[in-house]
């Protein structure tokens, strides 16, 4: 089950202990990438760390599997901070 690394991914996150959290994330995607909430809380934690790059595809992948303002609006940030203005709008006026 995904369940225990995505709940231990959570947590970790949510205490800034990025390298645990992504290594619980990544057995989560790993046992079921189509799942909205592994992808979306590494494309957070890579947001969080201002590695927008490495957020975008996450982001984008929980995008396609449950849409929400949230992971619009990080990957809007994502897009503007490496200088692509129309993906930036087009995520910012999702997240209207």
């Amino acid at each position: 089950t995904c369940a225990l690394p995505i709940s231990a991914g959570s947590i970790l996150l949510a205490r800034k202990e990025y390298p645990a959290a992504e290594e619980e994330l990544r057995k989560a995607i790993a046992l079921d990438g189509e799942l909205f909430e592994p992808r979306f809380l590494l494309g957070a934690l890579k947001y969080q760390r201002q590695e927008y790059r490495a957020a975008i595809p996450e982001l984008e992948r929980s995008m396609d599997l449950y849409p929400t303002k949230q992971a619009a609006a990080m990957l809007s940030k994502s897009y503007q901070a490496i200088g692509d203005a129309a993906n930036a709008k087009k995520y910012a006026d999702m997240a209207k």
